[in-house]
């Protein structure tokens, strides 16, 4: 919708109800997300840059609840683009799983696959991710217990400038 459009529903000349505009808004934001979808899926196949394949699959997550499939992207991206947020956010999706309201878990929960991918974000270009792959280690309840590697994963987040890992 244009700025002028988005002024005239802010105006509301023709009086209508709260509801009204609820659904006039929504409708406008649903199109507005349809197009950005369609756009960051083309900047993500076209140019395959890491940042757009990224947003796309969160994206497809927010925006469409299409878990199964942003989880993918993420994993494509963290594996093929060297996606240090995109392994990241795949690594936080398998340490709890996705449990959805209908019964249905598009992502099973897999802690030793997640630090597998925590690990691999904080030794590519995701320095928080050393301190998820710390704790995991630290606390040795899905993984194995390996204070060693922990601190290692903290000395390499530290050293990229993540003041968690730090302190941690």
């Amino acid at each position: 919708m244009s700025e002028e459009g988005l002024v005239h529903l802010a105006e509301n000349p023709e009086k209508k109800t709260p509801e009204e505009i609820t659904a006039e808004f929504n409708k406008v934001q649903s199109e507005y997300y349809s197009s950005l979808i369609v756009e960051m899926r083309e900047d993500c196949e076209t140019y395959r840059k890491a940042t757009e394949c990224h947003e796309y699959a969160k994206l497809m997550i927010e925006r469409l609840g299409k878990f199964r499939e942003g989880f993918d992207q993420y994993k494509k991206n963290c594996f093929e683009y060297e996606a240090g947020a995109s392994c990241h956010s795949a690594g936080h999706m398998l340490l709890q799983g996705v449990n959805l309201p209908d019964g249905t878990t598009p992502v099973e929960k897999d802690v030793p696959a997640a630090a597998d991918l925590f690990s691999r974000a904080c030794t590519t270009t995701n320095p928080r991710s050393c301190v998820a792959i710390a704790r995991l280690l630290q606390f040795g309840k899905f993984v194995e217990k390996d204070y060693k590697k922990a601190f290692e994963y903290l000395t390499t987040g530290c050293n990229k400038h993540n003041t968690e890992s730090c302190f941690f």
